[in-house]
């Protein structure tokens, strides 16, 4: 029923667009075009809502600095020791047919957001129209395929880990997109190329590092993604280019201050208005009844002070009967603290500079999220619509100052199904 492929039988992502009121209107207006209009040779069985979600628990050994995912607010660690908020979710699907060649798609996820509620959020509404057999146009709410679990990223059910490593899918927190993509299948020799090109925008909230403000990213963009498969084997590329604004009070304040000492070119790096971006993302995996190996590489560029970024991780995973046991090996690099050598000197009776130079340092070393992680995990069936999942992690904080933050073990266990 779940598969790794790139259909939107049950494409279950998330998005964080922060607009509900609008998108549900709109939802509304469809299902009632739909269902309450006469239509004739419409069948029951082109019809389905079906559900998923994670029941999960962590445990963070070190009360110094929380483990996050995503744009979570907090997690396991110093906010609490153990947490159950982390991995968990719910969400539900429903997926629509009219005739063979179009579709209609709805999907609603509560999930632990920037705003440290399980609100649930429109995630998924689009239409989608197959003219020929190796070509698909889909229009409205979906996700960019950047990497191996991106149109699938919630649903854990469907995925070898308790979570995709997020030294490097916390790269993207921005997968979905309001938009439109056209995608096309072509036969090469013994492969089959996959090719998705697509224009949207995203607006979803963080948290900004080293505060508790939650700030609203909004970003338009264009991407390219390309995936060649053959038997046993998955190659896989994309390509995103696009402005990102971002704009918490905290930045501004430190933007501005950096102007009224007349540090311009400094203060251009913590003014994220419509600032370019651009992610690169290459995966390749070998993948048989028994084995499984599986590595991604991303690099982000911003025009700002955060401006290098690097994730990758290799896996590598053995079955045993209905058991599946795997390891991880991860890490995330950047050059953020590079803008830290071009800060100016100034005398200590400088007091403006003195705290200007103090808010850059503490800005910058607060977004740093370098670190190296080992991973171990086992995994199993319970019945053909839940999985059982353990793993521990390693984690090493990197090229932090000189108070480092010091390493710790993370423990999860999640149960994952659909229904």
């Amino acid at each position: 029923m779940f598969t790794n492929q790139r259909s939107e039988d049950f494409l279950w992502l998330r998005t964080r667009m922060r607009r509900p009121k609008l998108l549900f209107r709109i939802a509304w207006s469809i299902w009632f075009f739909v269902f309450q209009s006469p239509a004739s040779g419409i069948e029951e069985q082109d019809f389905a809502l079906r559900g998923f979600g994670t029941l999960g628990a962590a445990c963070f050994s070190t009360g110094k600095w929380d483990f996050l995912r995503d744009e979570r607010p907090d997690g396991p660690g110093r906010s609490k020791h153990c947490d159950s908020k982390l991995d968990s979710n719910f969400g539900l699907q429903f997926d629509g047919a009219f005739g063979e060649s179009l579709t209609l798609t709805f999907q609603a996820v509560g999930y632990h957001g920037a705003d440290d509620r399980f609100t649930p959020e429109l995630t998924l509404a689009h239409l989608r129209w197959i003219p020929s057999t190796r070509t698909t146009i889909r229009v409205g709410r979906m996700q960019n395929p950047m990497f191996f679990a991106s149109e699938y990223r919630n649903v854990l059910y469907v995925q070898p880990w308790v979570r995709p490593p997020t030294e490097l899918y916390n790269l993207a927190t921005a997968y979905s997109t309001d938009g439109a993509a056209f995608s096309t299948s072509l036969p090469l020799k013994d492969w089959r190329l996959d090719l998705e090109m697509g224009v949207g925008k995203s607006q979803f909230n963080v948290v900004l590092s080293g505060s508790q403000e939650i700030g609203a990213v909004k970003s338009d963009f264009a991407y390219l993604g390309a995936l060649l498969e053959r038997d046993h084997w998955a190659l896989k590329a994309g390509l995103l280019n696009g402005r990102v604004t971002y704009a918490p009070s905290a930045l501004n304040l430190l933007g501005l201050q950096l102007v009224s000492l007349g540090l311009h070119e400094l203060a251009e790096d913590f003014v994220f208005d419509h600032k370019r971006a651009m992610l690169l993302g290459l995966g390749i995996k070998y993948e048989t009844d028994l084995w499984l190996f599986q590595g991604e590489y991303a690099y982000r560029l911003i025009d700002a002070f955060n401006r290098k970024q690097q994730g990758a991780y290799l896996l590598a995973g053995r079955r045993f009967g209905n058991w599946m046991i795997y390891g991880i090996l991860a890490g995330a690099w950047s050059g953020t603290r590079d803008l830290l050598h071009r800060l100016p000197s100034g005398s200590e009776s400088d007091a403006s500079l003195q705290a200007a130079i103090a808010g850059v340092e503490s800005t910058v070393n607060a977004a740093i999220e370098d670190r190296i992680s080992l991973s171990a995990g086992i995994a199993r069936p319970l019945g053909s619509l839940a999985i059982l999942k353990f793993q521990v992690d390693y984690v090493r904080p990197r090229n932090r100052p000189e108070d480092a933050l010091p390493s710790g073990i993370l423990t999860t266990l999640n149960l994952d199904f659909i229904f």
